[in-house]
């Protein structure tokens, strides 16, 4: 029996030494797992860390081309409002221009017509005080007739007076 004993113990330092030695691989298998977790899970972290970044930076890029598109429809919107108000301006300052030679051309007109006017007015009141200085030595020369006529009538009365003298 004493070699069994010696067997069983031998067995059992065997087993203790066998036992402790996988103890130690397997400790030794847990913490490298261990490191290999960790190490992943860092590497995880890091990769999710870099992904939000970039997707932050994406947003950021989104949200700036958003801006963009508001400006540049802003300066778009205004440089199209200078545009007709120039042109606004322009055709306010051409329908001034326009109305004022407008105004000018009827003044002028209007002076021109005035004048004719005159002249008509002038030339016709001569031509009226021709008519009655012609009226007038017409009945100046009608007058003068009525006394020739009595000139004359006063010479056929003597006449007749005289050839009843004679007859």
């Amino acid at each position: 029996m004493a070699t069994t004993k010696k067997a069983t113990d031998t067995t059992k330092k065997t087993v203790k030494k066998a036992t402790v030695s996988t103890k130690t691989k397997v400790e030794n298998i847990v913490e490298d797992v261990k490191e290999d977790v960790t190490e992943v899970a860092n590497d995880v972290t890091e990769t999710i860390n870099e992904n939000l970044a970039s997707a932050q930076a994406m947003a950021k890029k989104v949200w700036f081309a958003g801006l963009g598109v508001v400006g540049r429809s802003s300066d778009e919107l205004q440089t199209r409002y200078n545009k007709a108000s120039d042109q606004l301006q322009t055709r306010i300052k051409q329908s001034k221009e326009d109305r004022e030679q407008f105004l000018q051309d009827l003044v002028s007109r209007g002076e021109k017509v005035q004048n004719e006017a005159e002249v008509m007015l002038q030339e016709g009141r001569s031509t009226i005080e021709e008519q009655i200085e012609a009226a007038r030595t017409r009945v100046t020369s009608i007058v003068d007739v009525e006394a020739r006529l009595q000139a004359v009538s006063e010479k056929f009365d003597s006449l007749k007076n005289s050839l009843k003298k004679t007859a």
